[in-house]
């Protein structure tokens, strides 16, 4: 009975070791499945306060939007008249000193009075052309910043 005995003393030690490193096992995995139930909680606290940021932004921009949209329509239709009276005045200037300047040339070659004045007429409307598409020309260069 004495090798019974210290079998049975040997198989408890062995089920005892055995229980041990399966209780601490256990332990070790009931710690990181708590540890990953905490990061979980935590990133979903993040993302719940990302997602209050998100909805915040949104609303102030969809309120400013709201708000710079009436302003731009009016300051929009502000810069057109502007930019109309601006491109009348470059054509009128251009006009007036296309016709002036050359005057002298027509009244050489002009045999007729009629003549004289459609000449006049053409070259005032191609340099009434000329300065409005000049103006543009130099609007654009100037929103590009090349000046």
């Amino acid at each position: 009975m004495n090798s019974g005995e210290s079998i049975g003393e040997e198989t408890g030690l062995l089920n005892r070791g055995e229980i041990d490193v399966n209780t601490t096992n256990i332990t070790r995995g009931l710690f990181k499945q708590k540890k990953r139930t905490e990061i979980i909680a935590q990133s979903q606290r993040e993302l719940l306060e990302a997602r209050a940021k998100v909805e915040e932004a949104q609303r102030s921009l969809s309120a400013n939007t709201d708000d710079s949209n009436n302003s731009d329509i009016v300051f929009e239709d502000i810069n057109k008249e502007k930019e109309r009276l601006e491109s009348a005045k470059a054509a009128v200037v251009s006009s007036v000193a296309g016709t002036l300047a050359s005057v002298p040339i027509y009244l050489y070659q002009a045999t007729s009075v009629p003549q004289l004045i459609l000449d006049l007429a053409v070259i005032s409307i191609s340099c009434a052309l000329f300065g409005v598409t000049f103006r543009c020309g130099l609007s654009v260069t100037d929103l590009a910043g090349f000046a």
